[in-house]
């Protein structure tokens, strides 16, 4: 059995030159696949729409900091995912969030739609797909780490 003899840990921009969306960059992509649907997918589009000016406030509510990773008006795959999963999961204990009590009462008050429940199904299909990468001439970048 292959035992590794060394362990590299890379930084979360490593990935870019392989393709792999920022987290902020994630978001857009997203927006981008779902708004590009046909009209059949109308109502999830507003609910996107609701989320996302959810995430901006949550974030407008915050002095820029880079140890709490939220910026002003700047809404990323973790913060939009979270907002998600706490409304789908409305028995997640108020400490497992990473924003403010305000926010937190508000999204408490957002009821769980088949429409929440559907974006975060699409959105960890969207991150799967997006990160699954079968090109192996898109991670050659990688090849002098593997020397090592």
């Amino acid at each position: 059995m292959f035992k590794p003899s060394s362990i590299l840990f890379l930084g979360a921009g490593a990935s870019r030159p392989a393709g792999i969306p920022t987290m902020e960059d994630f978001v857009s992509k997203f927006v981008t696949d779902i708004t590009g649907r046909d009209d059949y997918w109308n109502p999830l589009k507003a609910e996107l729409e609701l989320l996302l000016k959810l995430c901006r406030d949550v974030t407008s509510n915050r002095e820029p900091s880079r140890k709490s990773g939220y910026y002003s008006g700047i809404v990323d795959l973790e913060l939009l995912y979270e907002i998600v999963r706490r409304i789908n999961r409305s028995n997640l204990a108020d400490g497992q969030l990473s924003w403010s009590a305000d926010s937190t009462q508000v999204i408490a008050m957002l009821p769980k739609t088949r429409a929440t429940e559907l974006i975060e199904f699409e959105l960890i299909k969207f991150i799967q797909r997006t990160c699954t990468i079968f090109e192996s001439a898109r991670v050659k970048y990688l090849k002098p780490f593997l020397r090592i």
